[in-house]
């Protein structure tokens, strides 16, 4: 990293979101990369975060420390949703999260990444005041536990899918942070995402520059949620480059070994020092 052109890799991590490689796998991967950052994700596809016990994350622990990774945790995500009209499964969702805030808690992650959630596609669209409500409720009662346990909670805009999405811009982000004005509740932008919405990503960006935690860089095409490499969507360079500007963890969430080294090819070639 000691390059002046390679400046942004200082900044840059790696999810374990290829999910036919474990967590040891990925983190070999970003040693050997000479990465800073590793990205948890609870999911069962790695025995995360409660089906391999409390010897799951003291596995994980010792293995950052080994490879001397900055871990960052991303919570449950799958079936989760804490914006949902109806209280148990809210309730639900919100318990399953907790349980990822004391994985954050043990591995001392700088974040835990949580999703929005949605309005079912069932319901009508006049039904998104009472969705939004729901999340302020489950984000107030969880910043207030994760504050009690000093893990920082980073909020994620979602894709624009077949369900009614809470977050469609940098407004209804920003305007969410501070409906719950928590100190422990932060953003966090996924620009692949964002692209879904035919959205300015630069200003959506600056939006979120005085809360923002941390990024996912991923590329599509602009009308759905692909997870391609980057370069290989419709996200211009200069978004990615402003990314690393904001001197925040960036973190690949790519679909395979092989789209990760064409994402950093395409970093080395395009992303430069001024």
């Amino acid at each position: 990293m000691g390059s002046n052109g390679l400046w942004w890799r200082r900044h840059l991590g790696l999810s374990v979101h290829v999910k036919d490689k474990s967590i040891e796998e990925i983190a070999a991967v970003a040693r050997e990369l000479d990465l800073p950052y590793l990205e948890i994700v609870a999911e069962r596809f790695w025995n995360l975060p409660d089906i391999g016990g409390k010897a799951r994350w003291q596995e994980i622990k010792h293995l950052l420390h080994y490879y001397k990774l900055r871990p960052l945790v991303h919570s449950s995500y799958i079936e989760i949703n804490m914006a949902s009209i109806n209280r148990h499964l809210r309730e639900a969702a919100v318990r399953q999260i907790l349980l990822c805030v004391e994985l954050a808690a043990y591995l001392q992650a700088e974040y835990l990444v949580v999703h929005a959630g949605n309005l079912n596609r069932n319901y009508p669209a006049s039904f998104l005041p009472e969705a939004r409500l729901c999340l302020q409720e489950s984000l107030e009662w969880l910043t207030a536990q994760a504050g009690a346990a000093r893990v920082t909670i980073a909020l994620e805009n979602g894709w624009n899918g077949e369900n009614h999405p809470l977050i469609c811009n940098g407004d209804e982000h920003a305007e969410l942070i501070e409906s719950v004005g928590s100190p422990t509740l932060k953003a966090f932008f996924d620009v692949g995402h964002a692209n879904t919405f035919a959205v300015d990503l630069m200003a959506y960006l600056e939006q979120l520059q005085p809360y923002l935690a941390g990024i996912h860089l991923h590329d599509n095409s602009g009308t759905k949620d692909e997870h391609l490499p980057l370069g290989g969507g419709t996200i211009h360079k200069s978004v990615y480059k402003r990314c690393f500007d904001m001197g925040v963890p960036a973190v690949l969430e790519m679909n395979s070994l092989e789209d990760i080294g064409n994402s950093l090819a395409y970093l080395e070639e395009n992303i430069t020092s001024d």
